[in-house]
């Protein structure tokens, strides 16, 4: 993947991408993948900001199942095993224990049908997806075997605790260069410390971006028919400009 600005002054884009983050990365992968003539660009490091500082955990939608989200719930296990069978040397599992207290909503009855009914989405979920290797299964512990598997913590009116593994990846950065050089593969433009100012509008419809080079310092505009910010926290801050 060779850094260059020719092709974004020149070429007309079908999708402009502005901050090469996990989500600005993974939506030039997919665009480029499908098609799309993509430019991907960043004011400075790819995936060098919040995509560089995260817990790196690939969770299976688990979250989800307290508010019957089910379709979310679905939809995060089954990206996670696809990011696990696509870059299974740079995951790994990482198991989470939950105390469980008392009888009720928090107690080991509850959990555990919860535990088995996440294990029966993921096992569905996960059906086509050759050559997987299942994770672990969610399990319900009693209150000694907690004690005896994490004696140093002490929760109140302890009845046992919930076990259920998730994906860690071991190198965020790896990953997204990879992903982000699969992209250029398939025909993205991507450029790092290109920094976008303004969008371009024509009669009020979207046109493209006034981006200086911040290497060079050269001005130009990336004309393109749709775009997508990915700019994560400075999304407001972009827009005013």
């Amino acid at each position: 993947m060779q850094r260059t600005t020719y092709e974004l002054q020149t070429d007309h884009f079908d999708l402009l991408v502005i901050g090469a983050g996990a989500h600005g990365i993974f939506t030039a992968l997919d665009a480029s993948l499908r098609g799309l003539r993509v430019a991907l660009i960043d004011r400075a490091d790819l995936c060098g900001e919040t995509s560089s500082n995260s817990l790196r955990t690939l969770h299976g939608g688990i979250r989800y199942l307290q508010y019957l989200q089910l379709g979310r719930t679905v939809e995060s296990i089954r990206e996670q095993a696809i990011l696990r069978k696509m870059a299974p040397g740079l995951t790994q599992i990482l198991p989470f224990v939950m105390p469980c207290s008392g009888m009720g909503m928090r107690g080991p009855a509850v959990m555990f049908a919860g535990m088995q009914g996440h294990q029966a989405l993921r096992l569905a979920a996960t059906l086509d997806i050759n050559g997987l290797n299942h994770l672990p299964m969610n399990r319900v512990l009693g209150a000694k075997a907690f004690a005896d598997l994490a004696p140093g913590v002490i929760a109140p009116e302890l009845t046992g605790a919930a076990v259920w593994n998730e994906v860690q990846l071991l190198d965020t950065n790896a990953l997204l260069i990879g992903c982000a050089q699969k992209a250029a593969e398939a025909g993205a433009s991507v450029a790092n410390y290109v920094a976008a100012e303004r969008l371009i509008f024509d009669n009020g419809k979207f046109s493209g971006a006034s981006c200086i080079d911040r290497q060079s310092g050269d001005r130009f505009d990336i004309r393109a028919t749709q775009c997508v910010n990915t700019t994560g926290p400075w999304i407001e801050s972009f827009l005013k400009t």
